[in-house]
């Protein structure tokens, strides 16, 4: 066996031993257990440490992140419990840094303007949310209903802009099967509609209102 076999695993790792020592290690490796084990150890904590690396140097607003990573540094020699000790330590450091990348990411876009939709044409318990998010092509609309019947297999749910001054009704599109479904609209539109309808309507080709409206609100400006 190997005097202090264990501090030269490391240096085995990051490629700092010479080719007699590889030699020596990589026999010693063949017959100790032990040995195997801390090489295992430390590899996967290295491999641990690499992942954080190439998930921090990804831009996420097209700029580098400057941050100082971590070194790993372990001095040949040290005993079997330290070296299990240290890669432990990589292991935490790592997640720790892969959560602040997470938290430091761009926040939501701003709110511009809400809507709750309140049943008509729908069962009482029907509901209905709407949030517009300002975007950097225009205005982005997430509508979300809940309780709406289920449709037949000739209709489907259209979400549409409400003047109700004029009446005038602009059609957006089709909600999901799951009551939900997200545009993105010109900055011009909110200035003109200042409520949200979601109609019942039948797949014959007609593009008008139907006239049977199951949801609507008005459009709050936040």
């Amino acid at each position: 066996m190997i005097e202090h076999c264990e501090g030269n695993i490391p240096g085995l790792l990051s490629g700092e031993l010479t080719r007699a020592e590889m030699s020596v290690v990589s026999t010693h490796l063949r017959s100790c257990a032990e040995c195997r084990e801390t090489l295992v150890e430390l590899s996967i904590a290295h491999g641990a440490l690499e992942a954080v690396r190439r998930q921090m140097s990804l831009p996420e607003d097209g700029q580098v992140p400057e941050r100082p990573l971590p070194v790993l540094v372990i001095e040949r020699g040290l005993p079997k419990w330290m070296l299990r000790a240290a890669a432990g330590v990589v292991l935490v450091v790592g997640l720790a840094i892969a959560g602040l990348s997470f938290s430091n990411r761009a926040p939501a876009a701003p709110v511009a303007a809400t809507a709750s939709l309140s049943s008509l044409d729908a069962p009482p318990a029907s509901r209905g949310n709407v949030i517009v998010r300002v975007s950097s092509v225009g205005l982005d609309m997430s509508v979300s209903t809940s309780g709406l019947p289920k449709v037949r297999a000739n209709q489907y749910y259209e979400v549409w802009l409400l003047n109700p001054k004029t009446n005038k009704m602009l059609p957006v599109g089709m909600l999901k099967p799951d009551g939900v479904a997200d545009f993105t609209l010109s900055k011009q539109l909110m200035g003109d509609f200042s409520a949200v309808d979601v109609s019942l309507q039948a797949n014959d080709g007609v593009a008008a209102h139907s006239k049977t409206s199951m949801l609507r609100g008005r459009v709050h400006l936040a």
